[in-house]
């Protein structure tokens, strides 16, 4: 087994505790230091999952709004109501594969063969 050198643990957590630190202070600088005070910004090391989830989520929505970028509000509303259109019409159209899907498929009618015997048809 290796051995366990303490001074690159140290180091390593004390670099994890920087970065924290450091995406805390941007996160309050997007949101208008809401993050003030909060236990992610007091213990960061600990919240560090927290923080990455967050960074995560507003690189999502930032990714979401560039989009927008440059429209006024009633161009991002067209535009949304034209997505949401879209989408209902996606799931309209897989809803109905699904259901074609299930439906038995239509067999074609088979004749009847030529009955001889005693049962058979009398003309």
């Amino acid at each position: 087994m290796q051995k366990l050198d303490s001074k690159k643990i140290e180091g390593i957590i004390k670099q994890l505790e920087n970065a924290g630190k450091g995406a805390v202070r941007i996160l309050n600088e997007m949101t208008d230091n809401s993050l003030k005070d909060s236990p992610m910004e007091k213990d960061p090391f600990s919240n560090l999952g927290l923080i990455v989830a967050t960074l995560n989520r507003a690189k999502t929505i930032a990714a979401e709004n560039a989009q927008y970028e440059g429209m006024d509000a009633d161009q991002i509303a067209e535009v949304q109501a034209a997505a949401r259109e879209a989408e209902k019409e996606a799931l309209q159209l897989a809803v109905q594969e699904k259901l074609a899907a299930r439906q038995p498929k239509e067999q074609e009618p088979t004749e009847e063969p030529e009955q001889t015997g005693d049962n058979a048809p009398q003309v």
